[in-house]
């Protein structure tokens, strides 16, 4: 697959805040293979019966240092939007739950410590980019835009104001312990989650510290949240694309974050996430006309114009998939007892008489020290690489459908195999340097004779 127009890169961090993004984002399921990391591409409604592309990103690791790679890596020129959960302070605004926008990005990264001396800090990073920072500062008038993007969040969860639930100064927890009451005490009335917009520290450590965080606060008015990635994401889009952090609320520093809530916050920055998009930040890009050869990597410059679509061209677009109807009900695993498909063959051939009895099937692979395998291995040639004792069966399904990545592509691995072998006696073959399946010039030729067939036509792998 070339690489794709992208309008908008979305970074994720842990597995809860991708796993949310994705579910927010269900619509035209795609991945695409980049050099060095693999995304996840969904479309979503930009307003105006417009839809953007969208790359979804899970960061390797935490930090700042790994952002930076992550954001680098994924292009040059498109809104680049850091999407999860950060830590917030005591405030009368904001609270559990919320989403924080960031106007300005502080980078804490940067610090000295001398002996016997307080920890000073050479505070870097910057606001965003003006066209992205004057939308954030207009939210407040486009809620038709915005739509009541909290609607399908769960329940908020309870907020326990025990003794033991804070830590930190006691001046600090008496005012985390105020303004958490004022939001969750009793008697006060629930209120749907809110967004609010102001500077974001970042750093290349967890801060729990209130300690820690006093210096901050004291350096830099009006900070909402703090976090560990956004910093990085400012450091690799600084003066080339515009980015936005868009965090939900998962602790306050001095209260021992819970589960529950981490996962709200997580659902909370996705659930905004796509109301912000349908406010149109940037424009829609128009994808360009098809060329001969390999596709260059292009992404949307951030021009501010709004797309001609009265001169978009009509494009003509060709599938390369075919209808898959049925597949097998079994999977069959087992032990094997050669570490390469190269050494199973050795085995394969020791003693094959050339009986179809001795034939081997074609739908199997290699994975861990396991065989993988749609024929059921003790009904071919493929027992003599096995520890048969080890076989197992499986429902195909539970691969087919699988949420792990891993064994959906194995499953289509097996696929293409299987594939393979069931055209093979059709007079088709696939040339792996091309990637194609090519048909025999004679079509009367016997597919296992000995002449060196020439291609009359081509098809895509598929």
């Amino acid at each position: 697959m070339s690489q794709p127009v992208i309008d908008i890169g979305i970074l994720t961090i842990r597995e809860d805040e991708f796993r949310a993004v994705l579910k927010v984002f269900p619509d035209e399921h795609g991945i695409y293979k980049g050099r060095h990391r693999e995304y996840t591409l969904r479309t979503t409604d930009a307003g105006q019966r417009a839809r953007y592309r969208l790359a979804i990103l899970r960061q390797i690791e935490q930090g700042n240092g790994e952002a930076q790679e992550a954001a680098r890596d994924l292009c040059d020129d498109l809104l680049f939007l850091v999407v999860g959960i950060a830590g917030g302070l005591p405030s009368d605004d904001i609270s559990l739950g919320d989403v924080v926008l960031s106007t300005r990005v502080l980078d804490f990264s940067v610090e000295a410590r001398k002996f016997q001396e307080e920890t000073t800090y050479s505070v870097g990073g910057g606001s965003i980019a003006k066209s992205i920072a004057a939308g954030v500062a207009n939210l407040g008038a486009r809620e038709l835009e915005l739509g009541d993007w909290w609607a399908e969040l769960p329940s908020k969860p309870a907020v326990s104001l025990g003794r033991g639930m804070f830590y930190g100064p006691k001046e600090w927890q008496q005012d985390v312990r105020e303004k958490l009451r004022a939001h969750y005490g009793k008697n006060v009335v629930a209120r749907a989650p809110t967004f609010s917009a102001g500077p974001i520290a970042s750093s290349d450590r967890l801060v729990k510290d209130p300690s820690v965080l006093i210096p901050w606060i004291t350096s830099a008015r009006g900070i909402l949240a703090i976090e560990m990635e956004s910093a990085g994401v400012h450091r690799a889009t600084r003066d080339k694309t515009p980015m936005l952090s868009i965090r939900g609320l998962s602790d306050i520093v001095g209260l021992k974050r819970q589960d529950t809530w981490t996962k709200y916050a997580c659902a909370s920055a996705a659930a905004f996430t796509r109301g912000y998009l349908r406010t149109r930040p940037v424009s829609v890009h128009q994808s360009p006309k098809p060329e001969a050869g390999p596709a260059p990597a292009h992404c949307r410059g951030d021009s501010g114009e709004e797309p001609d679509h009265q001169a978009a061209e009509v494009e003509e677009g060709f599938a390369n998939l075919i209808p898959l109807r049925h597949f097998p009900d079994t999977l069959y695993i087992a032990p094997t007892l050669s570490k390469t498909r190269q050494q199973s063959w050795v085995l394969l051939n020791q003693g094959a008489s050339g009986k179809s009895s001795d034939r081997v099937p074609g739908a199997w692979t290699l994975r861990e020290g396991n065989l993988y395998s749609f024929v059921d291995p003790e009904r071919s040639r493929l027992k003599t690489i096995i520890d048969v004792g080890g076989l197992d069966q499986f429902d195909t399904e539970e691969w087919a459908f699988s949420e792990d990545e891993n064994k959906r592509r194995l499953f289509v691995q097996l696929l293409n195999a299987a594939l393979r072998e069931d055209i093979w006696w059709q007079g088709v073959r696939y040339h792996g340097d091309q990637e194609v399946y090519a048909f025999w010039v004679d079509p009367t030729s016997r597919p296992g004779g000995s002449s060196t067939p020439t291609s009359r036509s081509a098809a895509p792998r598929q």
